[in-house]
């Protein structure tokens, strides 16, 4: 099965509003009474679920709303410098899986820079033997 869209879903960017997505959840849920659900320092991110009705999402939109003409009373914090999407990529060397059940050995995590990890790491790895 591949990746659908839910439209149910809502993830909103309000970085256009010179706020983050932490504060906008906190000002929505103080001033509103409407909980997003998760937000991040750029989005804030809900869902419509078989418990709304027309009355709470005509009551999510208008908080939208008011949350952007009143923006201005919210204390600006600087953005984040977040990284490019691109440079968060990671190489594959090897697939998960002959990793996974590969010859394999643990060593401190001190000691694992630049080996392929054969599963999560913890307290020590097991890496992939050399």
């Amino acid at each position: 099965m591949g990746a659908q869209l839910d439209p149910l879903r809502l993830t909103i960017d309000v970085r256009g509003l010179g706020i983050s997505g932490y504060q906008a959840a906190e000002w929505l849920r103080a001033v509103s009474h409407v909980d997003m659900g998760s937000a991040d320092q750029c989005h804030l991110g809900g869902q419509v679920s078989y418990a709304d009705d027309d009355d709470t999402e005509q009551r999510l939109v208008e908080s939208l709303r008011r949350l952007v003409d009143e923006r201005g009373s919210i204390e600006s914090q600087p953005q984040a410098d977040l990284p490019e999407p691109r440079t968060l990529e990671l190489e594959n060397v090897m697939l998960p899986g002959d990793a996974f059940f590969g010859r394999t050995e643990q060593v401190p995590t001190d000691q694992a820079t630049g080996r392929i990890a054969a599963d999560p790491t913890m307290k020590s790895v097991r890496v992939v033997a050399e």
